[in-house]
């Protein structure tokens, strides 16, 4: 075999792989608005993702929180602030597929889904511990 036909199969073996691995991860990203008027013992937010691990925001400030998970993997993540605690899917591999990054926005009213940071859909409330 010549030079010419290995280079050819390594150049498609690279170009087959990357393609293969385009979107192996998303990445998540969770945005903290500042809550109005909240005492400060109850400032903090904590997250806890399957993957993300723990995640501590203040919810006294804007605050933004990424992490990066495998794809088609469902990634769950609970919410604890306060007295009240909220459970959301952070990617669901069946609804969320072909979006490179999964936008969440925690709001004193609950927890907003988007892809683009445009259109928002309210996913999940805060409930009460």
């Amino acid at each position: 075999m010549s030079i010419s036909n290995y280079v050819a199969i390594v150049t498609a073996l690279v170009l087959a792989s990357s393609s293969l691995c385009n979107g192996c991860t998303h990445e998540i990203r969770i945005h903290v608005d500042k809550l109005p008027n909240i005492p400060s013992h109850t400032r903090d937010v904590v997250f806890n993702c399957d993957t993300g691990g723990l995640i501590i925001a203040f919810a006294d400030s804007e605050s933004d929180h990424r992490f990066n998970i495998s794809v088609d993997k469902p990634e769950g993540c609970s919410a604890l602030w306060a007295n009240k605690v909220a459970y959301f899917s952070a990617y669901d591999p069946h609804y969320d597929r072909g979006n490179a990054i999964i936008y969440w926005w925690a709001k004193l009213d609950g927890f907003y889904h988007s892809w683009d940071r445009v259109h928002w859909v309210k996913k999940a409330c805060w409930g009460f511990d």
